[in-house]
């Protein structure tokens, strides 16, 4: 046990040394009349870029693959990235991401595809596609979260768009977390999702449906408070069917969620 405790501690600080050089409050300057400016340069005052396109084309801002790592109190934003893939990515098992705000986004503001991963007190907001996305993300554990005012770049809601969206997981929990004012669903249980629950959320403002889930996918909600219907699609962008309100929980939200 002992030994296995050391690798986790070992492994842990690796993944946080590798990570300081990309992490690090940094300012690239881009001078197109700079003797010295060249895209091959690195970007400082005495040898800057010489095109803005060098400093725009940054897919992923951070990427774990590590297992049991923490990433905390950090503030993301300006991507460069595609479609369906998150500027922040954690990949790794027993991951952890906590009071970090992930915003501006050219997509998808951040991606989990690990197991048992642990997002608590984040900030997802005006990012171009979504706020995240998950997929195979078993057990995520998603807490007092605000995702808020996606898809500002008008992405495709019947593909992919808005708050969120959950692919092939199971068991995951999200709770205690506002997703509010997204363009499009706020939030999206995609195919393939498991015994997921919602619980003690407001879903409020959204320009969809507060919660939408596809044909072959389950969750449970419990006092969620939401100003949007329910809507299960189950072929095709054609086929919808509304499903009846939440009850109102407002005391259960009432606790600043």
């Amino acid at each position: 046990m002992k030994r296995i405790i050391v690798f986790l501690a070992l492994t842990t600080l690796l993944c946080s040394l590798a990570l300081a050089s990309v992490l690090h409050a940094t300012t690239y300057e881009v001078a197109q009349q700079h003797p010295q400016a060249s895209d091959d340069a690195p970007g400082t005052a005495e040898r800057p870029w010489k095109t803005i396109a060098k400093a725009a084309v940054r897919q992923a801002v951070l990427r774990v693959d590590g297992d049991h790592v923490r990433v905390r109190g950090l503030h993301f934003r300006y991507a460069a990235n595609m479609a369906q893939h998150g500027a922040v990515v954690l990949a790794g098992r027993h991951d952890t991401l906590e009071d970090c705000v992930i915003e501006a986004m050219n997509a998808e503001g951040a991606t989990f595809t690990g197991e048992d991963a642990v997002v608590r007190r984040c900030t997802f907001r005006d990012n171009g596609q979504v706020g995240f996305g998950a997929n195979g993300a078993h057990r995520l554990l998603f807490t007092q979260c605000l995702i808020e005012n996606n898809n500002t770049k008008g992405f495709d809601r019947g593909w992919e768009a808005g708050g969120d969206k959950l692919v092939l997981c199971r068991d995951v929990v999200l709770e205690q977390s506002r997703f509010l004012r997204n363009r499009g669903s706020g939030i999206w249980f995609d195919i393939g999702n498991e015994n997921c629950t919602v619980r003690n959320c407001l879903i409020a403002y959204n320009e969809d449906a507060g919660i939408f889930t596809r044909f072959r996918s389950d969750f449970v909600p419990t006092t969620t408070s939401s100003w949007a219907t329910v809507s299960r699609r189950r072929r095709g962008r054609g086929a919808r069917r509304r499903a009846s309100r939440f009850p109102a929980a407002r005391a259960a939200s009432s606790n600043g969620t």
